[in-house]
């Protein structure tokens, strides 16, 4: 997951030395070993190339977004602060940085720098989205949220995850109709998520379109059937619905780091209690 939030520079090394030319093999190992999802090899490639040759910024944002992607993001700061001051006016290592620094906890810092990424890359939809996020996680409050996110969905209409921030950010603050439209937004433009059918069916569910919210959830669970979020919805349909032997059933599919979703277990408890099984 964090991997598609994380933007690698895929761009080449320059220069013609022995030094150069084996940096540039290491950073073409490690852009290799991201798309293979090797991250620790791919952060000691990165690291390799910088030793080699430590002028190149893309290499410092890849060292960073890897950092990133490992979890890690107070280590990523550092490395963001190298590519921002080897490439003062590119945006995509300001943006960068503001990642790293929102995950760190440094909220304000980060705004600043998310803004300055988007008025240096104001074509970059993924700016728009890092300096939302920052925004979000600095403590705006819901109005200002709502007035940014319009304004960037007006400019990049077509942004999948412009619009699967939206969705999320309108389902959390209660406009549970728009936050259908832009769910159902998603799912045309990518019809085989399960994640956004499941996330679907739980605003559905709130807006009481009972048979709409089923429907989303089967097609969740017809499209990924061990999906956490599908069963956890599927869950609470059936459960409202009196159907608890398939309401546990849904259930107890929702296990590992998602056992505790919601309220899950509180809704199998009782589901097993009203077949008797308690």
């Amino acid at each position: 997951m964090l991997i598609a939030t994380v933007l690698f520079i895929t761009s080449a090394i320059v220069g013609q030395n022995p030094a150069s030319q084996d940096a540039k093999s290491y950073f073409e190992s490690g852009i290799r070993l991201i798309r293979e999802k090797k991250l620790t090899e791919a952060l000691d490639a990165f690291r390799n190339s910088a030793r080699l040759d430590a002028a190149q910024p893309s290499t410092h944002g890849n060292i960073g977004a890897t950092l990133i992607a490992l979890g890690r993001p107070a280590d990523a700061v550092p490395a963001f602060r190298e590519a921002v001051k080897l490439a003062p006016n590119d945006g995509t290592f300001h943006t960068g940085l503001c990642k790293a620094l929102s995950l760190d906890r440094k909220h304000q810092e980060a705004i600043n720098e998310c803004e300055l990424g988007a008025r240096l890359a104001p074509d970059s939809a993924a700016a728009q989205i890092a300096l939302f996020s920052a925004m979000k996680h600095g403590g705006r409050n819901a109005g200002d949220l709502s007035r940014f996110i319009d304004t960037a969905l007006a400019k990049f209409r077509e942004s999948e995850l412009l619009l699967a921030a939206a969705a999320d950010h309108y389902s959390q603050n209660g406009n549970d109709p728009l936050a259908a439209n832009l769910f159902e937004q998603l799912i045309r433009l990518n019809p085989t998520s399960a994640f956004y059918h499941a996330r679907l069916a739980d605003v559905y569910l709130r807006l009481e379109r009972d048979s709409d919210a089923l429907a989303a959830a089967r097609k969740a669970l017809e499209l990924e059937p061990d999906n956490p979020f599908a069963n956890y919805f599927m869950g609470k349909l059936f459960f409202e619905l009196g159907q608890h032997e398939e309401a546990s059933a849904s259930f107890k599919k929702i296990s590992g780091e998602f056992g505790q979703l919601s309220d899950s277990q509180y809704f199998l408890a009782l589901s097993e209690e009203r077949l008797g099984n308690s």
